[in-house]
């Protein structure tokens, strides 16, 4: 019960500020961005052929609904 309560405080960060805690997770944080591979962040996501083709015919669809549109005031 320990444990849950412990990895429910990480999750929604509820350690006061200051707290050898909150410390040790922003440590953790900036530990993770200086040390991940810059290709972790730049790969694009993995999408097979199916999701592909979804992605593409909904591209299509918001492309023909995203029309600018011009007014022409008359004065």
């Amino acid at each position: 019960m320990r444990v849950l309560k412990a990895i429910g405080r990480v999750i929604f960060w509820t350690y006061a500020r200051g707290t050898w805690q909150y410390d040790l997770l922003c440590a953790l944080i900036l530990v993770f961005i200086f040390l991940t591979p810059r290709d972790f962040f730049s790969k694009p996501p993995f999408y097979s052929q199916d999701d592909r083709q979804k992605l593409n015919e909904e591209k299509e669809r918001q492309d023909g609904k995203e029309r600018p549109v011009s007014v022409r005031l008359s004065v």
